[in-house]
């Protein structure tokens, strides 16, 4: 589905900002992991931040 979310901030607060979008926006409740899972494969280069 599309999504127009955004956020800025190292990876815990971008994270926690997306479950929470997710949750609240879309209904789903993904874990931590599974939502830093998303992140790292669309965003490689944030692992290090």
């Amino acid at each position: 589905f599309e999504c127009s979310f955004k956020a800025k901030g190292n990876k815990e607060i971008v994270t926690e900002q997306f479950k929470t979008h997710v949750l609240e926006e879309h209904g789903i409740d993904y874990t931590k992991e599974a939502v830093t899972q998303f992140i790292l494969r669309k965003y490689p280069g944030i692992e290090g931040n």
